[in-house]
């Protein structure tokens, strides 16, 4: 039973050479794999997963808790889905970049989780950082292009431009909305299954106003701006008021959305390799993936 670190450059064509490993056709040294059954564990692949338990209602991933995968914060989706990939009882699991949108907590439970594994199953790690290569797997490589030929690592750093710093521009035009309160909950409650997310939070925010809202994973973070984004049905019948209206009285999700810029790291799979940061956001402005005029 092998395990492996590889790190990818971002020339590589990432989808193509884990198709390569599910589908038994790797060479050289990865060879080893070819004949036997892998699984791949990925953001992609949970995304997909939740699609399939949304669109026919059913739950797969995590049976015992009677949740689907969408319920679950970023760092418990990957745990459910972890058991998911386990009970499948393959030969080995690709796990693609597996410590990304986690804390520094989850990403030390992870870490375990994955190094008990070995003992039972093979793993492929994936990834794009050399910070995140494994110390307890043995085989470590890089592949450099599409050619998928595996290389030592070259543990060379890389340090981020400096940039400039300068004053926010204004506005192109001028925003509509005067009232001075933007967003405005009250006691606000959210509960799957008699398991509290969020419990009586009451926050307030106002113009010209910056919040950074903090926690660990399984927190509330994502629950808290999914209200405020309008895409939690969580917040009908609740004391929320969004731009001036409370939540359920005839506004729809695009009254709410003109008025907010949202950017996810999860966005980020949507969007293909070839796309620029400038055109990633820009995008937003025409509520598409990527610009097409």
């Amino acid at each position: 039973m092998q395990h492996w670190d590889i790190l990818l450059s971002n020339q590589v064509n990432k989808k193509a050479f884990i198709q390569t490993l599910i589908s038994g056709e790797a060479k050289g040294e990865l060879a080893v794999f070819n004949n036997q059954k892998g699984i791949l564990f990925s953001d992609i692949a949970i995304e997909k997963f939740i699609k399939k338990e949304y669109q026919y209602d059913i739950v797969e991933a995590s049976p015992e808790s009677h949740r689907q995968l969408r319920t679950f914060s970023s760092g418990e989706r990957k745990k459910e889905f972890l058991k998911y990939c386990i009970n499948q009882k393959p030969d080995f699991i690709i796990f693609d970049n597996p410590f990304d949108h986690l804390d520094q907590a989850s990403r030390v439970i992870l870490a375990e989780s994955l190094k008990d594994l070995t003992d039972e199953i093979a793993i492929i790690q994936i990834v794009n950082r050399v910070t995140d290569v494994l110390h307890f797997v043995p085989n470590k490589a890089q592949i450099k292009d599409n050619t998928f030929e595996l290389h030592p690592i070259s543990k060379t750093e890389s340090h981020f431009k400096t940039l400039n710093t300068s004053a926010i521009p204004k506005a192109v035009e001028l925003h509509s909305f005067h009232e001075s309160v933007l967003i405005k909950m009250e006691n606000v409650s959210v509960s799957y299954d008699d398991r509290k997310i969020v419990d009586t939070i009451s926050w307030t925010i106002k113009q010209g106003e910056f919040w950074q809202l903090i926690g660990p994973n399984g927190s509330g973070k994502s629950t808290i701006l999914s209200l405020i984004t309008g895409d939690n049905p969580k917040g009908f019948g609740q004391d929320l008021h969004l731009f001036g209206r409370k939540k359920g009285t005839g506004e729809s999700v695009w009254d709410i959305k003109k008025q907010i810029g949202i950017f996810a790291t999860s966005m980020t799979d949507l969007f293909q390799k070839g796309h620029t940061l400038e055109e990633m956001i820009l995008s937003g402005f025409f509520d598409s993936i990527g610009l097409y005029i």
